[in-house]
């Protein structure tokens, strides 16, 4: 099961839970998919290159704090990052 899965499985239970109790349950059923979805990496947005094209900069695409590519992930909010050339 991947973390996407996961997030998905949250989402529906979610959506169940609401209807059937209006209760506080789907509140943190939403925070705990909110922690799922920084597992997740994302790639950084703005990518440099610098130091003689070995260390990449960023921006955190989930809180706009500053990377590098030296972090796996923000040290601002726990994002995953995904640093791979890849589009």
């Amino acid at each position: 099961m991947t973390y996407e899965d996961i997030r998905d499985y949250i989402d529906k239970t979610t959506i169940k839970l609401a209807r059937q109790s209006g209760r506080s349950d789907a509140l943190y059923l939403n925070m705990f998919r909110d922690a799922i979805e920084k597992q997740i990496p994302k790639k950084p947005m703005d990518i440099r290159t610098w130091v003689n094209d070995r260390l990449k900069a960023g921006i955190c695409p989930n809180c706009n704090d500053g990377l590098n590519s030296d972090m796996n992930y923000c040290s601002n909010c726990g994002q995953a990052l995904d640093w791979s050339n890849e589009q």
